[in-house]
């Protein structure tokens, strides 16, 4: 009667693996045979794991329109599977993409190398198109310390407000020192730059953490900020990676104007929380200069 019911659902090609792990390698055979490879991908663990948010968040995968390449015979050119395991697809390409990038990249192939026969694998390769978005920023030798110096203290900054964590995981609501760091291709420092919280901060019950971030000074142009990113880390006071979140510039290269932003926040491949706020674009310091006090 089991039988029945496990040849059922394979006839309705809804196979799950997980509610019948004694599935009969012969009746997986038979799907591969018959170059239904979506059936088999439908009852994919690592795909259900990724759908439910375990693991590697942001990447994608293409469904597999080949055979499983695990566990095959040795020194055999074609698949021919070892009948102690069931066939898996236990080699894969995934990939992910920046912000604002997803579309940049576009993959044109993904199959088996089913000719190589010298594992009980069957490697798997992939092919893409990336279109590159290349670095128009001049090296830092090229610029003088004065002309550092000019863009720290009167050259072009993003002012960030109201920056605060939120739905944080357990171990890291329970963190002590968190910093957040901001790293950039478009920002002066080439060090990270440091926000800490506030020593006066008030209890919120629906934030976690807020932060209060210094002007983060610019060594690009406006428009140079398109295709650009900022990477916004976050700290324990052991300067343990506590969670990762990326923010595309993208707006900012458009208008000067407060834009609002919420991101996740990544760790391990996994979800541990959001980060938001507000950033506007100051094209100079307005701030203004003391007058010399030196004789004329």
């Amino acid at each position: 009667q089991q039988q029945q019911q496990q040849q059922q659902e394979l006839q309705s090609e809804q196979l799950d693996y997980h509610q019948f792990p004694q599935l009969h390698f012969e009746d997986v055979v038979k799907l591969i045979d018959q170059k239904k490879f979506n059936v088999l991908y439908a009852a994919d663990q690592l795909k259900r794991e990724m759908k439910e948010g375990h693991l590697l968040k942001h990447f994608q995968e293409n469904p597999p329109q080949f055979p499983p390449t695990f566990k095959v015979v040795q020194g055999v050119t074609h698949s021919e599977y070892i009948s102690t395991r069931v066939p898996s697809y236990c080699d894969r390409i995934l990939w992910t993409s920046l912000p604002g990038k997803k579309n940049s990249i576009k993959q044109e192939e993904y199959s088996s190398a089913s000719l190589v026969s010298t594992s009980d694998h069957k490697p798997v390769y992939a092919i893409f198109t990336i279109d590159l978005c290349h670095e128009q920023d001049a090296p830092d030798s090229i610029r003088s310390p004065k002309q550092n110096l000019f863009l720290l203290k009167r050259g072009p900054r993003l002012i960030m407000t109201r920056l605060k964590a939120v739905e944080l995981i357990d171990d890291i609501r329970e963190s002590s020192g968190l910093v957040v760091k901001f790293t950039s291709s478009v920002l002066v420092s080439e060090k990270p730059v440091s926000a800490q919280e506030p020593s006066n901060q008030e209890s919120n019950p629906f934030v976690d953490f807020a932060f209060k971030v210094p002007p983060l000074p610019l060594k690009t142009s406006q428009i140079e900020l398109f295709g650009k990113h900022l990477i916004i880390s976050l700290w324990d006071s052991n300067k343990k990676l506590m969670g990762q979140a990326v923010l595309s510039l993208d707006p900012w290269s458009r208008n000067c104007h407060e834009n609002i932003f919420t991101i996740e926040l990544v760790r391990y491949g996994v979800r541990c929380g959001t980060i938001s706020g507000a950033m506007s674009l100051s094209m100079s310091d307005s701030s203004p200069r003391k007058k010399s006090t030196k004789p004329i």
